[in-house]
């Protein structure tokens, strides 16, 4: 998982934190990028699903750290990765009897009219916020727990909670596997299905209303109304507020596949 730490101006340095099976590496380019300095691994030996600098303050960063044997964590840093405080607090699983946190797949800062907000996506589809930082969390239950629930199934890689995007205003975008869409118009006290028009091949129902398997969406960073997603049953674009999904899938390979990138500067 890569993520980036300076603005995409030419010229200038671009760091990039990549999570991997052996722990989590920093890479620092020159300013005309073609010489990169390695530093690491943090977290030498674990599984690191995702690594977020905070763009609001960029010396702050959280990973989503997960072992075999000490179990899902997440950790966050004040001084741009230099030191680390593991950093959950309140991280539980509640109202879901015999379950327990698997994995954490993702940790999004929050829009900038929302300081100190930041959210984190788990296995067994459960969402989480904190509101000072990383410091404490909270389970967001009235997703965790959604009426639908009982719907989802776990895909290949289990029930993942993948993408979470925060365009500001209360209005938050999630995709679990294999769960579908959901969106927020209110900071997330109220959940909705997103997924009219989104193929689920896999089940009797060619298109439910939940059960479709995201591999992972995104909100345009120009424009976050606009939406796409790489569905296990191809790629789709749909808007924030709109009704349905148009598949976009015509001229790739395959329908399916995992990656996804929404590059600013092309509308």
């Amino acid at each position: 998982i890569v993520a980036g730490m300076s603005e995409p101006v030419s010229h200038q340095p671009v760091s990039l934190w990549i999570g991997t099976r052996k722990g989590a590496f920093l890479l620092r380019s020159n300013k005309d990028r073609e010489a990169w300095k390695v530093e690491g691994p943090h977290f030498r030996g674990t599984e690191v699903n995702h690594v977020a600098p905070d763009p609001r303050d960029p010396k702050r960063v959280y990973a989503a750290v997960n072992s075999a044997w000490f179990g899902a964590h997440i950790h966050a840093s004040a001084d741009g990765g230099k030191t680390w405080k593991l950093s959950e607090t309140g991280f539980e699983l509640t109202g879901l009897p015999d379950q327990s946190i698997k994995r954490v797949w993702h940790i999004e800062p929050g829009h900038a009219d929302e300081p100190g907000v930041v959210y984190a996506g788990a296995d067994p589809g459960a969402l989480f916020r904190s509101r000072d930082w990383g410091e404490t969390w909270e389970q967001v239950s009235s997703l965790t727990l959604h009426p639908t629930r009982d719907k989802w199934n776990p895909g290949a890689g289990g029930m993942c909670l993948h993408s979470v995007q925060c365009l500001g205003k209360g209005r938050i975008v999630v995709a679990i596997s294999a769960a579908g869409a959901f969106r927020s118009l209110d900071g997330g006290e109220t959940w909705e299905p997103h997924n009219q028009g989104v193929r689920a091949d896999f089940m009797p129902d060619k298109f439910p209303v939940v059960g479709q398997c995201v591999h992972k969406l995104l909100a345009h960073p120009k424009n976050p109304e606009m939406l796409y997603q790489q569905n296990h049953c191809g790629v789709y674009r749909g808007k924030l507020n709109g009704k349905k999904w148009t598949d976009a899938s015509k001229g790739l390979p395959s329908r399916f596949g995992f990656g996804l990138a929404v590059p600013a500067a092309e509308p």
